[in-house]
């Protein structure tokens, strides 16, 4: 029973991450990375450094993600200014300490990408791609 509900989330979240636009995906991405950063953080307070850890993790691969969607070769200042901030924050997560419980890192990109998100949310609802969240 139980494997039959996680295939069925699975193919949930499959089909709603197919049937998203690009724009919408960046901010999907971008609640995600906060949501990634959050629990690290967390777990980190908290002296969990395996979650810590796991959740660093899942916050490298959506940087990851956010890096890759960037078409770099389309000559727009604006891909590039977005590949060095994702790259920036992708070094400082590395960089960040778990072992020291050094939270600041996770701080960096909470701040950092809680901007990002606020400033894309504002952008899809100028735009009318709100309402299809």
């Amino acid at each position: 029973m139980l494997n039959q509900q996680l295939t069925a989330g699975r193919a949930y979240q499959t089909v709603q991450l197919t049937s998203v636009s690009g724009p919408q995906m960046v901010l999907m991405l971008y609640e995600g990375a906060l949501k990634f950063a959050g629990l690290a953080k967390r777990h980190l307070d908290d002296g969990n450094l395996r979650e810590a850890y796991k959740f660093r993790g899942k916050l490298l691969n959506v940087l990851s993600e956010l890096t890759r969607s960037l078409v770099l070769d389309s000559g727009r200042e604006e891909v590039n200014s977005f590949f060095f901030l994702y790259t920036y924050l992708s070094k400082v997560v590395r960089e960040t300490s778990i072992e020291q419980q050094d939270a600041s890192g996770f701080d960096e990109v909470l701040r950092i990408m809680g901007e990002l998100r606020d400033s894309w949310k504002e952008m899809l609802a100028q735009n009318k791609m709100a309402g299809q969240l």
